[in-house]
């Protein structure tokens, strides 16, 4: 069982990365009511961890690939990678709402949620 507290997590201020990013998109000019390609990263200690966990990102609605550890990172807590990508609306809430469910998965097969990019119109 995870020892994720959804109640502290959404409490928490939002996260200032978050921030930045959906500040860096409007200054584009991007349309956030649109779709758009959303990636996010999170990584685990070892290649059964990554195939786990991206098997159930799938099942949250993204495609997902793991990634083997770069040369030099091998050895690392947090070596192996897990990318989800998937077509979404971006806001404060659905950043938010993703971070919390990716942080809890990732947390629940040994890993961390490393944070998100989209693409600008």
């Amino acid at each position: 069982m995870s020892t994720f507290d959804e109640d502290a997590f959404r409490d928490e201020e939002p996260d200032p990365g978050d921030a930045a990013v959906l500040e860096q998109l409007r200054a584009l000019g991007t349309d956030l009511s649109r779709e758009r390609e959303v990636v996010h990263y999170m990584y685990v200690p070892a290649r059964e961890a990554a195939t786990a966990l991206a098997d159930i990102v799938r099942n949250e609605g993204y495609a997902a690939e793991v990634r083997e550890p770069s040369p030099g990172d091998a050895e690392g807590p947090y070596s192996w990678g897990v990318v989800a990508t998937g077509l979404r609306v971006v806001s404060e809430e659905s950043v938010r709402e993703a971070r919390m469910t990716l942080t809890e998965l990732a947390a629940e097969h040994g890993g961390m949620y490393d944070g998100w990019e989209a693409a600008a119109d």
